[in-house]
C-alpha cells in the first residue's frame, strides 16, 4: 500500500540515493522515481484514463513493469500535479481484513490533505466510506488495484449484497460518487474478472495494455538514471559514464525471448511473442545493470563497460546467476521438487515450455505434490522471477506456468543435472551400504550351507561306513559341528564387521568403533585371530573417531559462545538465563564450577585475559539492557556493571587490546539508536563515549584491530544512502567509511591484520569486504586541526578517512552455501579461516583469503547462533536452538592429504595437504594432535620431508616452490605456534612433485614437473644449484619422483617414462635403469641400508639390487605384479616405503588399501583396508611399529601394525569416549 506519506513535502519523491542508480530485479517503489525512466507516455495515458473514467483496467504479461510504472511513474506525477487529490495505491489481498484496511488507506490518505469534516468509520460499506472521503476534499478520489489477480486467489465469488464484490461495483456505478478506479493485473487474470460482470456492464470497455520497453525506452531507463546520479551534489567532478557500445550490447541480450523464440520452445502464445520480439525485458535490464554497476564499484571504476559485461558472462550469465542464488534459499524438500519439474518446464534443446499446475503436480509425484503449489509460489515472486504464470491456447481453463526467460532455461537444466548427479551420488553411497549388509548376509548364508554341506558328507559317509567304529562316526561328527560352529561366528564377525564400516560412513565413528570390537570379540572368544574384516573396521574406525564431535545437552537454546584467550575454558549463554562455564581438556568439553545466573536472556558471553596482579580468567556476560564483568576466581563477588539503558540483543564488542567494550541498544522506533563505548581501565562511574547512529538498528559490532574505529552490522538501515555496513570513529564519533553492503546483517568482524571486513547477510550468503589498495586509509585530521585520540591512529589495512568517503573502492567476496539467514561468525586467530553459524543447522569453514568452502560441520538440529575457536585453531565451539553445545576438531586439512612422514624420533608426523598447508602433529598419545599449521604455499603441498636431524622440515608444493621450515620455533610440540620458514627456494618452473634430503641433512634434492631435479647444497649458500635433466632437452618427460642413496653418492630419478636416472651429487651420470611396459614410475624408495632400490609403477613394483646400480643395463632382483596381490582392475598405485630394517615393503594404492609385503621376496603379508579413498601417501614409524597412512579422503591414520597393540589402543580410545574408569580398563589390558 503507497499513500503520500511516502513523499517528501514539496511532493515530489525523495532521490533513490543509495549505492546504486539501478534497482536490480525489484519492483520501483516511489522513493525510485527520480531514476524511472522510459514510461513516460505510458504514464500519462494511464493517468489520463484513471482522471477521466470511472473504471480503467490495466493489463499486461507478468514482469512487464505494471506495479513499477504505477508507483515511481504514475504516484509521483499525481502527486506533482494535483498536490489536493488523494491517491490510494492498495495491493494488500492476502489480508482477511483486506476490506478494512484498504477504507482505512483511503480516509488516511483524504485527511492527509487536512479536510474540515470529520471522518467517516472504516466499518461503513465500502462505497459509502469513498462517498464520505470525495465530498471531504472536493475532490475525485484516484484509487489503484494493484495486483489485483491475486484477489480471485484468496477470496471465492460472492453473490451477498455486503460482499465487497458488491460494494466496488455500486462504488463503480454510483453518480455521487466521485472516485476513479484503476485495475491493475496480469493478463492471464482478465478471464477472472467475470466476477464483476454482471454487477458492472462495461466492465472491460475501457482497457489499457502495458506492453514492454521498446528500444527507445530502454535507452532513456539506461542513460537517464545515470544523468541523474550524476547531478547529484554528492557526485559533483566524479560522474559515472557508460559506453556507448554498452547501450547497444545491453539492449540485444535483454531483448523478450532473445535466447530462444521457437514456438515450440515458448509460451504458447506464439502471436504475443511475435508481436514483441523488438521489446525489452525491463527486469531484466534493471537486474544485468545493477550487476554491472556493482563489479565496477568494486573496480574502483567511473564507466560501465562492454568488457566488464563480458567478463560477467554477458545477460545470460548474471541471470544465471540470480538462479543459483534462489535456489539455495528453497528447502531439500522443494528443491527436490524443483528436480522433478524443472526438464518439463524445458526442452532438452535449453527453450522454455509452458505446463498446467496440474501436469506439474502429477510429475512431482506423490509424495512431493502436496508442496508444489508453495514452490510455484516461490519461484514466481517478483523478486525471485524464476517461473511465471501463463496460459495453454487449448487449456485456458486451467493455471499454467513457464520459465520467466528463456535466458534462465539453460541455467535451470544445468542446476537440475548438477542436483541430480549430488542426488545420484547419495543414492550410490545408500546402495553401497545396503549392498555391504547384503553381502555381509550372503556370507553368513553361504558360510551357514557350507556348514549344512559338511553335515550332509559326513551323514553320507557314516552311512556307506557302518562296519566303522562308533568312536570313529562320533569323532566325525563332532568334528563337523566343530567347523561348523567356528565358521558361523566367524561370518558373525564378519558381519559385526560390515556394520562397523556401516556406521564409520554414517558419520557414526564411536558406534563404529563399539561394533568392530564386536567382530573382534567374536573369533577372539574362541581364540582365533580376527578376520580381515573386524580388522579393516577397526582401523576405519580408528581413523573417523579422532574427527567426532562431543555433544553436551543444556537446559535451554544457546545464544552465544567463548574460548578463553589461553583455551582452558568455555563460556555458554542463552535462554535459561545463566552462564554455563566448561574446561577444555583432551579434546572434550567438562563442566567447570557453577553456573553464573541472571535476571534475563544472555545474549552474548565473551572472555578478558586476567587484570594486571591476577591470574583468573574474566568473563563478560550480556544480559538485558547490562553488562556484567565477573572475576571467576571470585565468581560470587559482584560483577562490574555496565548499563547501556535499552536491551542489548547481540550487538557488543571487544578491543583487541581487551581495555574498551561497546554495546547498541534497541528500545524502539522512537527511541534514541546510539553505540556506547566504556573504558574498562576507567574508574567506575566514568560515562562512556555515544556515538549517535541516526536510526540505525545494529545487531553486530566489531572493533578495527588498533582500536580506532567500530564496524556496525544491522538490520534498518536508518535512512536513504545508507548502508547496512558503516565504520564509524570513535574519537569523531562520526561514519567514516561505508561498505557496499544492501543486505540486512546480524553480525561483523574484522580480520586479525585488519584488511578485511566480513559480515553475514539474512539473504544466507557471507561477504568479506577489502578496499582496493590505497582504497582506505586514515587520515590523522591533523592538517584540519581536528584532534584525534592516540588510539585512533593505527597501521592496519583497514582504517577511516572521513575526507575521502565517497571514493572509497572495495573488493568482494561471496561466501555462498548457506540455505537460510547466516546467524553469527567467528574467525580464526591467525585470520586464515571463517566459521558461519546457519539457520540451516549447519556451520561452514571458509577460506578467508579465497572465499572457498573448506568444509561443513552437520549435527545440529535447530539454528545455530554461536560459534568461537580456540585460540590454536584446533577446536571450534558451537551453540544452537536445538539446546546443545558442540565441540569439533577443525584442525584438520580442508581436503585431500597428498603425502604423510615421521620426524626420526618418531614423536612427530608432518602432513602435507591440498588445501595448501602443511601441518605437524604429535603422536606422542594415542590420538594426534595438532602442533601447528605451516601457511606459505599458494596452491597444494604434493611432498614433504625431515632432515636427518629432525629440527627442519621441507615442503613441495604445486606453486613451484620447496619452503624450509624451522620444525621446533624453540617449542614444545604440546604448545601451538606459527612454523618460522628457513628459505624458500624458487628455481623451478612448473609443479614440484618430490623432495629428498640427503642422509647428512646438507643436500636437498627437489623434482618438478619441469623435468628437473634441483640439488641444492644447505649448507654452502654460494654454491650453484645442481640440475639434472631427467630427459632429452625438449621431451615433455615430468619428473615424479627423487631418491638419494643412505650410504653413497647415488641420486635416483623418475619420470612418466620407462627409464630411472642415477646421478652423483655433483650432477654425474651414473647411468639408466629401464622396465619396458611400464608407462610412469610414480616413486621410488632406498631401502635403509642402501642394498636395493624399488620402484614403483601404476600397477607393478620394480626392485633393483646394489649391484645392478653401478650400470645401464643392471637387471631388476624382483618384480610384483601389483594385481595378483587384490589391487582391482584399473586401480593404480602411488607411493612406497621401507620399514626401519627393509624386512617390509608398504604400497599405497587408490582403492584405499595400503599393501604390506614381506622383502626381499615380496611376498603378501597384509592388506589394510582403513581409507575410504585413495591412500596416497605411507611411512613407517622409525621403529618399524606403527604405519602412517594419508588420504584423499581429508583424513590419515597413524596405528600399531601388530594387531594386538592396534587392539589395546582401540579399547584404550573407547574407554575413553564411553568414560570408562581407568581401573576397568587396566583390568582389561591385564
Amino acid at each position: 500500500m503507497t499513500v503520500p506519506d511516502a513523499l517528501t513535502e514539496s511532493g515530489t519523491p525523495p532521490a533513490h540515493d543509495v549505492n546504486c542508480p539501478y534497482v536490480g530485479l525489484q519492483p520501483f517503489e516511489a522513493t525510485h522515481a527520480g531514476y524511472f525512466f522510459g514510461r513516460e507516455r505510458a504514464q500519462r495515458l494511464i493517468i489520463a484514463n484513471l482522471i477521466a473514467q470511472p473504471l480503467t483496467i490495466l493489463y499486461g504479461s507478468s514482469g512487464v513493469g505494471k506495479s513499477s510504472v504505477l508507483n515511481a511513474g504514475v504516484l509521483p506525477q499525481l502527486q506533482r500535479q494535483r498536490p489536493a487529490t488523494p491517491v490510494i495505491i492498495f495491493s494488500e489481498w492476502a489480508r482477511a481484513d483486506f476490506r478494512l484496511t484498504l477504507a482505512r488507506a483511503c480516509i488516511e490518505a483524504t485527511w492527509a490533505k487536512k479536510p474540515q469534516q470529520p471522518r467517516p468509520s472504516a466499518e461503513l460499506p465500502f462505497d459509502e466510506v469513498l462517498r464520505a472521503c470525495a465530498e471531504a476534499v472536493h475532490e475525485t478520489l484516484l484509487i489503484v488495484f494493484d495486483q489485483f489477480e491475486e484477489y480471485f486467489v484468496y477470496h471465492p465469488k460472492s453473490a451477498a449484497p455486503d460482499s465487497f464484490e458488491a460494494e466496488f461495483a455500486r462504488a463503480v456505478n454510483r453518480e455521487d460518487v466521485d472516485v476513479g478506479f484503476l485495475l491493475a493485473l496480469r493478463d492471464d487474470g482478465l478471464a477472472k474478472l467475470d466476477h464483476f460482470q454482471e454487477r458492472i456492464p462495461n466492465l472491460l470497455n475501457n482497457r489499457l495494455r502495458l506492453r514492454h520497453l521498446d528500444e527507445a525506452g530502454a535507452r532513456m531507463a539506461i542513460r537517464g538514471p545515470l544523468d541523474v546520479w550524476n547531478a547529484r551534489p554528492a557526485a559533483a567532478g566524479q560522474p559515472v559514464a557508460i559506453e556507448d557500445d554498452l547501450v547497444t550490447h545491453l539492449i540485444q541480450q535483454v531483448r523478450v525471448g532473445h535466447v530462444s523464440v521457437a514456438r515450440l520452445a515458448g509460451s504458447g502464445i506464439a502471436n504475443r511473442e511475435q508481436e514483441e520480439e523488438l521489446a525489452i525485458e525491463a527486469p531484466f535490464l534493471q537486474l544485468v545493470l545493477f550487476r554491472l554497476w556493482e563489479k565496477e564499484q568494486e573496480q574502483g571504476s567511473r564507466c560501465l563497460r562492454t568488457a566488464t559485461l563480458s567478463a560477467l558472462g554477458g545477460a545470460k550469465s548474471i541471470v544465471g546467476q540470480h538462479l543459483d542464488v534462489a535456489m539455495q534459499r528453497l528447502d531439500d524438500t522443494e528443491r527436490a521438487v524443483c528436480a522433478n519439474i524443472f526438464d518439463r518446464l524445458v526442452t532438452p534443446t535449453g527453450g522454455k515450455i509452458a505446463c498446467s499446475r496440474e501436469a506439474l503436480i502429477g510429475w512431482a509425484g506423490p509424495e512431493l505434490a502436496d508442496h508444489v503449489a508453495g514452490v510455484l509460489n516461490a519461484l514466481c515472486n517478483p523478486r525471485v522471477r524464476i517461473l511465471r504464470p501463463t496460459e495453454l491456447m487449448e487449456q485456458r481453463d486451467k493455471d499454467a506456468y513457464e520459465v520467466f526467460h528463456d535466458v534462465l532455461a539453460p541455467a535451470i537444466l544445468e542446476w537440475r543435472s548438477r542436483y541430480l548427479a549430488r542426488r545420484k551420488e547419495q543414492q550410490a553411497i545408500e546402495r553401497e551400504r545396503s549392498e555391504a549388509a547384503a553381502r555381509a548376509e550372503r556370507e553368513r548364508e553361504e558360510l551357514n550351507r557350507r556348514a549344512e554341506r559338511e553335515q550332509a558328507a559326513i551323514r553320507r559317509r557314516a552311512l556307506t561306513r557302518l562296519l566303522l567304529a562308533s568312536g570313529v562316526l562320533t569323532l566325525i561328527a563332532l568334528a563337523g559341528w566343530c567347523f561348523s560352529f567356528v565358521e558361523g561366528r566367524r561370518a558373525e564377525a564378519n558381519g559385526a564387521a560390515a556394520e562397523s564400516l556401516l556406521a564409520g560412513s554414517r558419520d557414526e565413528p564411536l558406534n563404529a568403533l563399539d561394533q568392530a570390537l564386536e567382530a573382534v570379540d567374536e573369533t577372539g572368544s574362541l581364540l582365533l585371530p580376527p578376520t580381515q574384516a573386524a580388522q579393516d573396521a577397526l582401523r576405519q574406525s580408528l581413523r573417523i573417531l579422532p574427527n567426532l564431535e562431543q555433544k553436551v545437552a543444556v537446559a535451554d537454546l544457546v545464544s552465544s559462545v567463548a574460548v578463553s584467550a589461553d583455551g582452558q575454558l568455555a563460556a555458554s549463554g542463552g535462554r535459561d538465563r545463566r552462564v554455563s562455564l566448561w574446561t577444555l581438556q583432551d579434546g572434550q568439553l567438562h563442566p567447570y564450577g557453577t553456573p553464573l545466573p541472571q535476571s534475563e536472556w544472555v545474549r552474548v558471553v565473551a572472555f578478558l585475559p586476567p587484570a594486571v596482579g591476577s591470574s583468573g580468567h574474566r568473563l563478560l556476560v550480556v544480559a538485558g539492557d547490562t553488562v556484567r564483568l565477573y572475576d571467576l576466581d571470585h565468581p560470587a563477588s559482584e560483577p562490574r556493571l555496565f548499563v547501556h539503558g535499552s536491551p542489548i540483543y547481540g550487538a557488543f564488542a571487544v578491543s583487541a587490546d581487551n581495555r574498551r567494550i561497546a554495546t547498541f541498544g534497541w528500545a524502539g522506533e522512537d527511541k534514541p539508536a546510539v553505540i556506547k563505548v566504556w573504558d574498562l581501565d576507567a574508574a567506575d562511574g566514568s560515562p562512556p563515549v555515544e556515538i549517535d547512529l541516526g536510526g540505525t538498528r545494529v545487531m553486530g559490532l566489531a572493533f578495527s584491530p588498533d582500536g580506532c574505529c567500530l564496524a556496525t552490522a544491522a538490520v534498518t538501515a536508518g535512512g536513504m544512502g545508507r548502508s547496512f555496513t558503516e565504520i564509524w570513529s570513535i574519537a569523531r564519533r562520526q561514519r567514516v567509511a561505508t561498505v557496499p553492503n544492501s543486505v540486512e546483517s546480524d553480525a561483523v568482524s574484522f580480520s586479525p591484520n585488519g584488511d578485511s571486513l566480513i559480515t553475514v547477510g539474512r539473504d544466507g550468503l557471507g561477504r568479506i569486504f577489502r578496499p582496493t589498495p590505497d582504497g582506505l586509509a586514515l587520515d590523522s585530521q591533523q592538517d584540519r586541526g581536528v584532534p584525534v585520540e592516540p588510539r585512533e591512529i593505527g597501521t592496519v589495512g583497514i582504517q577511516a578517512q572521513a575526507a575521502n568517503e565517497g571514493a572509497v573502492a572495495w573488493e568482494t567476496t561471496i561466501l555462498t552455501g548457506h540455505t537460510d539467514r547466516i546467524r553469527n561468525l567467528a574467525v580464526s586467530a591467525d585470520g586464515t579461516r571463517i566459521s558461519t553459524a546457519g539457520g540451516d543447522t549447519t556451520i561452514r569453514m571458509w577460506d578467508q583469503a579465497g572465499g572457498q568452502t573448506l568444509f561443513v560441520l552437520r549435527g545440529h538440529t535447530h539454528y545455530v547462533e554461536g560459534v568461537a575457536f580456540s585460540p590454536d585453531g584446533r577446536f571450534l565451539v558451537s551453540g544452537a536452538r536445538d539446546k546443545t553445545l558442540r565441540l569439533w576438531n577443525v584442525g584438520r586439512h580442508a581436503g585431500s592429504i597428498n603425502a604423510i612422514a615421521f620426524a626420526p624420533g618418531g614423536d612427530l608426523i608432518a602432513t602435507a595437504g591440498a588445501d595448501g598447508t602443511a601441518k605437524l602433529w604429535s603422536v606422542k598419545g594415542d590420538v594426534p594432535e595438532l602442533v601447528r599449521t605451516l601457511s606459505g604455499h599458494g596452491r597444494e603441498v604434493y611432498q614433504l620431508a625431515f632432515d636427518a636431524s629432525g629440527e627442519t622440515l621441507a615442503t613441495a608444493g604445486f606453486d613451484g616452490s620447496v619452503r624450509l621450515w624451522d620444525v621446533k620455533t624453540g617449542e614444545t610440540f604440546d604448545n601451538v605456534g606459527t612454523g618460522k620458514t628457513l628459505a624458500i627456494l624458487r628455481d623451478h618452473a612448473d609443479q614440484l612433485r618430490d623432495v629428498a634430503f640427503d642422509a647428512s641433512g646438507r643436500y636437498l634434492a627437489s623434482a618438478s614437473a619441469d623435468g628437473y631435479v634441483y640439488l641444492h647444497d644447505l649448507a654452502d649458500h654460494e654454491a650453484p644449484v645442481v640440475a639434472l635433466r631427467h630427459a632429452a632437452e625438449g621431451s615433455n618427460v615430468q619428473i615424479q619422483a627423487v631418491a638419494i642413496s643412505p650410504r653413497e653418492d647415488l641420486i635416483a630419478t623418475a619420470g612418466n617414462n620407462s627409464v630411472i636416472r642415477l646421478w652423483t651429487h655433483t650432477g654425474d651420470d651414473r647411468g639408466r635403469l629401464e622396465r619396458k611396459g611400464v608407462s610412469i614410475f610414480r616413486d621410488l624408495a632406498f631401502r635403509p641400508d642402501g642394498e636395493e632400490l624399488a620402484a614403483l609403477g601404476i600397477r607393478q613394483l620394480v626392485v633393483w639390487p646394489k649391484e645392478s646400480l653401478a650400470g645401464s643395463s643392471g637387471a631388476p632382483r624382483l618384480i610384483v605384479d601389483l594385481r595378483r596381490l587384490g589391487l582391482p582392475a584399473g586401480g593404480s598405485c602411488d607411493a612406497i616405503a621401507y620399514n626401519n630394517d627393509g624386512s617390509r615393503l608398504a604400497v599405497a594404492c587408490n582403492d584405499g588399501s595400503t599393501y604390506l609385503l614381506a622383502m626381499p621376496g615380496g611376498r603378501l603379508v597384509d592388506t589394510i583396508t582403513a581409507h575410504d579413498g585413495a591412500v596416497r601417501g605411507v611411512a613407517f614409524s622409525p621403529d618399524g611399529r606403527r604405519l602412517a597412512t594419508a588420504s584423499t579422503d581429508g583424513t590419515f591414520l597413524v596405528a600399531p601394525i601388530n594387531f594386538h597393540d592396534l587392539d589395546l589402543l582401540a579399547r584404550r580410545l573407547q574407554a575413553r569416549a564411553h568414560r570408562v574408569n581407568d581401573d576397568e580398563l587396566d583390568q582389561q589390558e591385564e
